[in-house]
């Protein structure tokens, strides 16, 4: 996985990379971290860490930060 690929996220895949979000269908992660205060994560935010759970929905994200 490289900076500029496109993924293609499932309800119970693990966010490969830090992405942003191109689209989006009823998308809930289960990352702590938002840039929108007050609105849960998914709904607006377009930024996705490394490591966080997608606990529902579906997404195509465009891989932003690879490594460390």
């Amino acid at each position: 996985m490289v900076v500029g690929d496109v993924v293609l996220l499932n309800t119970g895949d693990m966010v490969p990379a830090d992405c942003l979000v191109i689209s989006s269908t009823s998308l809930k992660v289960d990352e702590p971290y938002s840039l929108n205060k007050g609105v849960s994560k998914g709904e607006e935010d377009p930024v996705l860490l490394a490591g966080s759970l997608v606990s529902s929905g579906q997404c195509k994200a465009l891989i932003c930060v690879v490594g460390a």
